[in-house]
C-alpha cells in the first residue's frame, strides 16, 4: 500500500484475481507522482529506454516515472509492459517513492531550477562531476542543475538580459548548495592526504590552512539559496573572459582586487561585477565569481534538500 495526500493505492501483486500488470503499475506510479506534486527532474535514462516505439501513452507516462527517480529499469533488461509487475520491482519503486517525498528531500517552495528562467545560459556545474577541488561528486548534487530562490533566479535574469544586450552570456557554476554538500567540504579538508586536486586548485595553499584562511568553512551562504558562482563568456564563441584564475581556484589571485592580476583581467572582473551589483547582488572579495543577493528571502536559514 502507497500512501501520499490522504491517498492510497493498492499495490498488491493480485487485486480481486486480478494480477497487476507492469502497464498498470506505471500508471498508479504515474498518478501518486502526481498527487505527491514532484515535478519532472534531470534523471539519465538508461540507453535500454531511448529507442521505445510502444504505447506512446505508457511511453510518456513510463519516462515521467523514470524523471521522478522512482524506476530506474526492470531487472530482466527489457519492458515487457504487460508482464506481471515483480514484488522486487514494487518494493524498490515505492521505497524509492517514499523518500522523495519525505520532509527536506522536496525542493520547497520559492525555490525554482534557474534553466527555466534562464535557458540560455552556459551550465558547468562542478559539483555534480569530478572536476573540482574534491576529485569526486559531491554529496547532495543528484543532477547537474542549479537552483536559486525565485528572487534570486529573476534578479540573475536581469543580469542575463544586460549581458546579452553586450554580447555576452552568463556561465553558472553552482547556486543553492545543500548542507550536506557543504559537510562534505569540511570532511574532505580534514583528510590531509587526500590531494588528488591539488596541482589544479590550491598548488599554493597546504591544505592544513584551508580552515583559517576562510576557503572551507562549516556553513555556506549558498545553502540560504541567494547565492551564485558565475562568469561571463562571449555570446558567439561561449568563450571564458579572462579573469586570471578559475572558478573555485583558492589563492590571492581569486581575490577580486588582486595584485596579481593584469589590467584587463580586472576590468573583465570589474565588468562582471558592475552588471551584478546593479541588479541586488553584493560581490565577496576574496572570490571574484561568488555573489549573494542582497535582499535574500532566507538570510538565517540553511536548507539541505538534493538538487535533483
Amino acid at each position: 500500500m502507497l500512501l501520499t495526500e490522504g491517498r492510497s493505492i493498492d499495490v498488491s501483486l493480485q487485486q480481486e484475481g486480478e494480477v497487476l500488470s507492469r502497464r498498470r503499475f506505471i500508471g498508479l506510479l504515474d498518478e501518486f507522482a502526481e498527487a505527491a506534486g514532484l515535478e519532472p527532474q534531470v534523471f539519465l535514462f538508461d540507453d535500454l529506454y531511448e529507442d521505445i516505439h510502444e504505447d506512446p501513452e505508457i511511453v510518456s507516462k513510463l519516462r515521467n516515472i523514470f524523471n521522478v527517480g522512482l524506476i530506474t529499469g526492470y531487472p530482466d533488461g527489457s519492458l515487457q509492459l504487460d508482464r506481471v509487475v515483480s514484488r522486487a520491482e514494487m518494493w524498490a519503486a515505492s521505497v524509492r517513492f517514499l523518500r522523495l517525498i519525505e520532509k527536506g528531500n522536496i525542493m520547497p517552495e520559492g525555490f525554482v531550477y534557474l534553466d527555466e528562467v534562464i535557458p540560455d545560459a552556459i551550465y558547468d556545474i562542478r559539483y555534480y562531476t569530478n572536476d573540482n577541488f574534491v576529485g569526486r561528486r559531491v554529496d547532495g548534487y543528484i543532477a547537474p542543475r542549479v537552483i536559486l530562490t525565485h528572487e534570486a533566479a529573476e534578479a540573475l535574469a536581469r543580469v542575463a538580459e544586460e549581458c546579452r544586450q553586450n554580447g555576452l552570456l552568463l556561465k553558472i557554476f553552482d547556486g543553492y548548495r545543500p548542507q550536506q554538500a557543504v559537510n562534505n567540504f569540511v570532511r574532505w579538508a580534514a583528510d590531509i592526504d587526500d590531494q588528488i586536486m591539488k596541482s589544479k586548485y590550491y598548488p599554493d595553499v597546504d591544505k592544513r590552512d584551508l580552515f583559517h584562511l576562510n576557503f572551507i568553512a562549516e556553513k555556506s551562504g549558498h545553502s540560504r539559496g541567494s547565492t551564485v558562482d558565475l562568469t561571463l563568456v562571449e555570446a558567439l564563441t561561449w568563450e571564458e573572459l579572462d579573469m586570471a584564475s578559475g572558478f573555485d581556484f583558492f589563492g590571492e589571485i581569486s581575490h577580486h582586487d588582486s595584485p596579481l592580476i593584469t589590467p584587463q583581467q580586472l576590468q573583465n572582473r570589474n565588468l562582471l561585477r558592475d552588471i551584478m551589483v546593479r541588479h541586488g547582488f553584493a560581490p565577496y572579495p576574496e572570490e571574484w565569481w561568488h555573489y549573494t543577493l542582497v535582499d535574500e528571502p532566507y538570510p538565517d536559514t540553511y536548507f539541505d534538500f538534493p538538487v535533483r
